[in-house]
């Protein structure tokens, strides 16, 4: 039992220094900090993101289409003007 869950634990050690390396490849960090606009119109990337569930996609998991582009805005696309 004690071997399964060690086992387990270096699995998920290795998912997690390899999404770290995808993400300071794509110069990504764990947050982010964009304006208040980009957050809503311009869209932020999410490339780094994106590449990673790619990586680690299956048959159960849906990329929502809004990620496709590798940018992510709440309103992106949307006009801004109020």
């Amino acid at each position: 039992m004690l071997v399964k869950l060690t086992a387990g634990l270096e699995d998920a050690e290795s998912v997690q220094k390899g999404m770290d390396a995808k993400l300071v490849e794509g110069g990504e960090g764990l947050f982010k900090m964009a304006t208040v606009r980009e957050l809503l119109f311009d869209g932020v990337s999410v490339q780094a993101q994106l590449d990673i569930l790619q990586v680690y996609e299956s048959n159960d998991t849906k990329i929502p289409d809004s990620f496709l582009d590798g940018k992510y805005g709440i309103y992106e696309g949307v006009s801004s003007d109020l």
